[in-house]
């Protein structure tokens, strides 16, 4: 079966770190072939994963922020809490019209939510938030 993206990315990042799959699998507390599992898309993504990863690796903003996209990617639909009538238009309208968006646009709405995030200091860890200026 075919790696899904969060397979190809957990085998970029255990490369990059010269780990074992069973060494990302202890240090996760899963078995190997239960993490196999989850990369191949055989077993559903734990709803934890992202911070449980973040976590036990003192993920990096990007490698947090390409993990996150690697779990998106690998999910076959994607469950948001809508908090106010104001975020509800927001989603209807995205989805409405996403197909129609350019690139550029894309990007721009992106790098929008990009600052937002970075001035509430919503990745990284504490390492990373000390370094920012």
């Amino acid at each position: 079966m075919k790696r899904t993206d969060l397979g190809k990315w957990s085998i970029n990042f255990r490369t990059d770190r010269d780990m074992l799959h069973k060494e990302m699998a202890d240090a996760l507390g899963l078995s190997a072939s239960y993490l196999s599992s989850i990369e191949h898309g055989r077993k559903p993504i734990p709803e934890d994963w992202w911070d449980k990863v973040c976590r036990t690796f003192e993920l990096t903003l990007p490698e947090a922020s390409s993990l996150k996209i690697a779990i998106m990617r690998s999910k076959k639909s994607v469950t948001l809490p809508i908090e106010n009538e104001y975020e509800a238009r927001l989603l209807v309208a995205y989805q409405d019209h996403r197909s129609n968006l350019t690139d550029k646009t894309t990007r721009e709405i992106e790098n929008l939510i990009s600052c937002q995030e970075n001035k509430a200091g919503a990745y990284g860890t504490e390492k990373q938030k000390a370094a920012d200026p």
